[in-house]
């Protein structure tokens, strides 16, 4: 049936039609009331026998009243249903942005990948703890908002877990969804679950990737044999330099057996936002080209109960009756300027940050003192000729084989590059930052400490307020340095307490773990957040990411004993009270 522009259905005007698929058409039409654009899908009758069109229409229905109650930021939105001339139909938000398919036909880089395809792996995350299995992912299911927000739509041949509802609508395991995107056991109708989407989503990945689906042929019978039969094409084949990381990804995400995939697709999500820039990775640049970082197998968070750190005295902290915002001490031990931040309640968080900057809340912190800048090469190398480049948690405290390091050794004596002693030292493992600060009496700010110090109390986005700017902050985009600039060198862009470089330069390392959900249940007092994770946070971007990054609320994180050339730190201290 084809419905002319200017039809008059209940409250809509139909405006045109926008898309036409195997089993429903979809119009763009006008909420007359509202004035608002809304897409209206409409059941394709003719393009079904009668004997199967009472089945067919019952899950259709279903499909509006399953994505009607799958509420969720990356969800397409259902908000009403109706009936034509016979013809049943929902109504659904209108994205303008068209669907995934724009981003289709040449590589992408595999972060930029990753970050699209997040929102989706998430929406799934939820879909599946519902008991509904997608069982149709594919470009043309993803849609797109006005500002790029990929949406999933089209639950039409999702499938209800362990429930009655959809008896007699689909066999179990027959083969509805799209050969090219189908998982192998889905394709030989097969019994199925979750991880179908998990196998559909590593497709797209591997496309956006490498520019091309993996299996293709004359026929979908052809592509269907293949999926299940042909081994998959290594990515690397097609992208040189992928590393070995993301081709192992896609190995996994796309293993013909599914007990071989990863075991859900939240595991699914994580690797995803791992891969995607929120994870400071090492990184090639224009200005000097850099060899091929290994990868290497993480170990478990362990304690190095042998490590030999010998302290000295340092200043003692000033009684907090004689500070207030602008006091400073100097440490003796490094050389270290430290500014003040009092104590009392602060915002932390983001509403309109990622999901894990959520919700913005009130902490309450004691006073305490916090590094002015990031701790300097010449400050590190200071360390290891006291201490030596230790091993904790699987790897050196630094690895200064890296190209970027400024930190240079021979015969035992190290020593920070010439021209580099005042940049901020790099290539430091969680490990190493820890080491560090309790060499010089002091310790990793929590992660609440660190917001704090950035940001002030007013919730503003960066340490300076509002806006960015390259006078302000070392990002991607400025081109003052090719990669980290002198610490102090940004002096407009000091926070309210002081502190300098809290945006961009490099990634800091904090003392917390992450954790994607602490914000809901983080105590208001002196928060540290000890969560069953293996990653440590780190806070404030670097030279190599763009602005978003830089925001104070943003939260990046590694493994403790990962090392690269845009992460560093600096420490703070207890004040006296």
């Amino acid at each position: 049936m084809t419905i002319k522009p200017g039809t008059k259905i209940s409250k809509y005007e139909i405006i045109e039609l926008i898309g036409r698929g195997g089993m429903a058409d979809v119009y763009k039409a006008r909420h007359v009331s509202l004035e608002m654009d809304v897409a209206i899908k409409f059941i394709r009758k003719e393009r079904f026998p009668q004997e199967i069109l009472p089945s067919v229409v019952k899950r259709f229905h279903n499909e509006a009243r399953r994505m009607a109650k799958l509420s969720h930021p990356n969800i397409v939105r259902v908000s009403d249903d109706g009936v034509y001339r016979g013809v049943p139909y929902f109504v659904m938000d209108y994205l303008p942005g068209g669907t995934l398919k724009k981003y289709l036909g040449k590589p992408m880089p595999y972060r930029e990948a990753a970050r699209l395809l997040l929102p989706i792996a998430r929406a799934l995350t939820f879909a599946h703890a519902k008991g509904v299995v997608h069982r149709d992912v594919k470009p043309a299911n993803v849609l797109l908002s006005e500002d790029g927000q990929p949406m999933l739509s089209d639950f039409g041949v999702a499938k209800i877990m362990d429930s009655d509802q959809t008896q007699g609508l689909t066999a179990t395991g027959a083969a509805i969804g799209t050969p090219e995107y189908m998982a192998p056991e889905q394709a030989m109708g097969k019994q199925i679950d979750y991880r179908v989407d998990i196998y559909s989503l590593g497709i797209i990945f591997y496309e956006l990737i490498t520019g091309r689906r993996p299996f293709t042929a004359d026929t979908p019978m052809e592509v269907v044999v293949k999926q299940s039969t042909q081994p998959l094409p290594p990515p690397s084949k097609y992208v040189k330099d992928l590393p070995e990381e993301v081709e192992g990804v896609l190995f996994k995400a796309l293993a013909k057996a599914p007990g071989e995939r990863y075991a859900d697709m939240a595991t699914f999500a994580a690797i995803m936002e791992g891969l995607s820039a929120r994870r400071p990775v090492r990184v090639k640049a224009a200005a000097a080209p850099r060899k091929k970082a290994a990868v290497r197998r993480r170990t478990p968070i362990t304690t190095n109960s042998t490590r030999n750190i010998p302290t000295e005295p340092t200043t003692p902290p000033i009684s907090s009756s004689t500070l207030g915002i602008g006091s400073t001490i100097v440490s003796e031990k490094d050389g270290m300027t430290m500014v003040y931040v009092p104590e009392g309640e602060f915002i932390m968080g983001s509403n309109k940050g990622l999901s894990d900057e959520k919700p913005i809340h009130v902490v309450y912190l004691d006073n305490f003192w916090i590094d002015l800048t990031e701790v300097t090469n010449a400050m590190f190398a200071r360390f290891l000729n006291e201490v030596g480049n230790q091993k904790e948690g699987g790897a050196n405290w630094l690895e200064n084989a890296d190209e970027d390091a400024g930190i240079s050794q021979a015969d035992g004596t190290w020593w920070a590059d010439a021209g580099f002693g005042d940049h901020p030292v790099v290539g430091v493992s969680w490990y190493g930052a820890r080491a560090y600060c309790e060499w010089a009496e002091r310790r990793l700010p929590t992660e609440a400490e660190w917001e704090k110090a950035a940001r002030g109390t007013d919730g503003r986005t960066y340490p300076w307020g509002e806006g960015i700017n390259c006078n302000l902050s070392n990002y991607r985009g400025c081109d003052k340095f090719p990669r980290t600039s002198p610490v102090s060198y940004y002096s407009e862009g000091a926070s309210p307490y002081g502190a300098l470089d809290m945006a961009g330069n490099v990634w800091e390392w904090v003392r917390d773990l992450y954790d994607a959900f602490y914000f809901h249940h983080s105590p208001k007092r002196n928060p540290e957040n000890m969560a069953n994770s293996e990653y440590k946070l780190l806070r404030g971007g670097s030279w190599y990411n763009k602005q978003y990054f830089a925001r104070s609320a943003y939260l990046g994180y590694l493994n403790p004993d990962d090392t690269d050339n845009n992460v560093g730190f600096r420490c703070a201290m207890d004040a006296e009270k």
